[in-house]
């Protein structure tokens, strides 16, 4: 690390009038690791899960080289992140697919970025009590199980180590005002952005800091923003291009602006009460139902708690209570572009989106903590045992996360018609060889969400594994009246008409979907054994051999093997 703690902490001690105790940091972060372990210690033992590790680890052929010019010139999962998959590409090159090591990273990131929390929060408010009491709930808050122990989230991770690096380069180029200082702070920005896209939003928290640090903010103060705006820009738009290139999951309701108001407002009200009391955790939370064209009473109440801190900023802002301010617009800048004003996909919200904004909202409560417990001097015991509740329910939590059948049987406890939780627990049925259970969640996701191509794909093949060929077609034609490109359901068509000897129906579906997904390699099998039934040889052993090469392409050398087993068969 490039700075140096021991002497930010004597500087601090010389400006400072407060006789605060000091803390020897590198304490601080032994006892984050100590923490980080005992609490996250379940998660060294969790699977992958299905829920886009897949995407991201275990399928992403991406990572299986070191290749920083496809890494670096590649979109994965509509997003942009190649620090994110570098960090993925690294572990497999040393350890290949092993969980324990990828949820040991992350862990490890999660106590770093604790320490950092403490750090900072020390350094703004002199008070040892409010950096310990903010970074402690941020190192063991509930909502922060999901970030640490999905895999496929070491994308926040990242994002917010950076980021937090950032705002401590800012911090000590406004202290020293050097070139090396400001090119850090470029640099760990450039890091950030490049591991996930939110961390736009960082050239608007410098602003903040130097609203709350200087009694006058010169125009060089100004003019260093620009080239950290200019960056924001250009990934803005390219986040709005990764994520265009990639088919949308978008929502079942066509909502009009009134809906979407008092959507944005109900899960802005959610992330505020569950930032003090995390109630219903869950891996999804689906969006509130609508009756009639109208959601239930609490939707549109939660525009009393909006309203509310709309009202505290404004007495902030008059009465030049600048801490307090800036740590509340902290959290309302940094979620801000994840609030569903705009709706997007199927959650109301995700707990993952609060990693970096729920920073503002624990320093905002160590603040009157501690202004309270100065007074009440029994007080100091309650963030104690508040820490120790938290502490104890995010360990349970971690559990959950142990693997993918855990994880989505634990969401449709919390939400029974939570279509994607039925959808995804339904495919580890039926990998399991438990098909009837598969096909039962499946027939659940559809009611639930009577248009989801994926759930008719899922239970046509189930409907197949059960001997229902004929219902199996039937389910394959929804999907791809809802999709007419949809690979996957064209494909497992086309086996179900070459199951029933239906060969020309069979080779226009493995022709479609080879045409929709050129390297599809199982469609050219299937294609293969359509011509081999006909005693087409070579045909057959063009478009096996052609099946092969993808598996091998695509470092699936099992499947590859035992392709050209059937190669060797005819």
């Amino acid at each position: 690390m490039y700075f140096s703690l021991t002497k930010m902490a004597k500087k601090d001690k010389k400006n400072s009038s407060n006789k605060e105790v000091k803390i020897n940091p590198w304490v601080v972060f032994t006892g984050f690791l100590a923490i980080s372990i005992i609490v996250f210690k379940p998660c060294f033992s969790a699977l992958l899960t299905n829920w886009d590790d897949g995407s991201y680890v275990t399928d992403n052929l991406l990572i299986r080289s070191l290749s920083l010019k496809d890494i670096f010139s590649a979109f994965v999962v509509g997003n942009y992140h190649p620090i994110t998959m570098l960090s993925y590409a690294l572990e497999y090159h040393f350890f290949k697919i092993n969980p324990t090591v990828f949820h040991t990273t992350n862990v490890l990131l999660h106590a770093v970025n604790s320490f950092l929390v403490f750090i900072l929060v020390q350094k703004i408010t002199k008070q040892n009590f409010i950096a310990l009491f903010t970074s402690v709930l941020f190192c063991i808050h509930p909502f922060h199980v999901e970030p640490v122990a999905w895999v496929a989230d070491r994308k926040d991770l990242l994002a917010t180590l950076f980021f937090l690096l950032g705002i401590r380069a800012y911090l000590q180029y406004i202290a020293s005002s050097t070139n090396k200082h400001y090119f850090f702070v470029i640099m760990f920005f450039l890091l950030s952005v490049l591991s996930k896209a939110t961390s736009v939003v960082f050239p608007i928290v410098l602003i903040l800091l130097d609203y709350l640090l200087m009694e006058k903010i010169e125009l060089k103060k100004w003019l260093n923003k620009l080239p950290l705006l200019a960056i924001s820009i250009a990934f803005g738009f390219l986040a709005i291009k990764a994520q265009s290139d990639t088919p949308a999951m978008g929502v079942r309701v066509d909502y009009n602006f009134l809906d979407r108001f008092f959507l944005g407002c109900y899960s802005f009200a959610l992330y505020i009460i569950n930032a003090v009391f995390p109630i219903k955790l869950s891996a999804y939370h689906p969006y509130p139902v609508m009756q009639a064209g109208r959601f239930s009473f609490l939707v549109y109440l939660s525009v009393i708690p909006v309203i509310a801190v709309v009202g505290l900023l404004i007495y902030y802002l008059k009465q030049r209570h600048k801490l307090p301010f800036v740590l509340l617009t902290f959290f309302l800048v940094t979620i801000g572009l994840l609030l569903q004003f705009i709706p997007v996909g199927f959650a109301i919200i995700a707990e993952r989106y609060t990693y970096l904004p729920f920073i503002g909202l624990f320093a905002l409560i160590a603040f009157y903590w501690h202004r309270f417990a100065k007074q009440k001097k029994y007080f100091w015991i309650a963030p104690i045992m508040y820490s120790l509740v938290l502490a104890f329910i995010s360990f349970d939590r971690c559990k959950v996360w142990q693997n993918s059948l855990t994880l989505w049987t634990d969401v449709i406890e919390k939400y029974d018609k939570a279509e994607l939780a039925y959808l995804n627990r339904g495919i580890i049925y039926a990998g399991s060889g438990q098909i009837q259970k598969g096909y039962d969640d499946f027939n659940k996701a559809i009611e639930s969400y009577p248009d989801y191509l994926q759930a008719y794909n899922n239970r046509g093949l189930a409907k197949y594994d059960l001997g229902n060929v004929q219902g199996s077609i039937e389910d394959f034609n929804k999907a791809i009246q809802i999709d007419s490109t949809f690979y996957e359901s064209l494909n497992n068509r086309g086996l179900s008409f070459l199951t029933l000897k239906q060969h020309d129906k069979a080779f226009s579906d493995f022709n479609a979907a080879i045409k929709f997904k050129p390297d599809f390699a199982l469609a050219y099998y299937n294609r293969g054994n359509a011509f081999a039934e006909l005693g087409e040889i070579e045909k057959a052993k063009v478009d096996i051999q052609q099946a092969a090469n993808l598996y091998k392409q695509q470092n699936n050398l099992q499947l590859a093997n035992r392709v050209l087993n059937r190669f060797k068969e005819l």
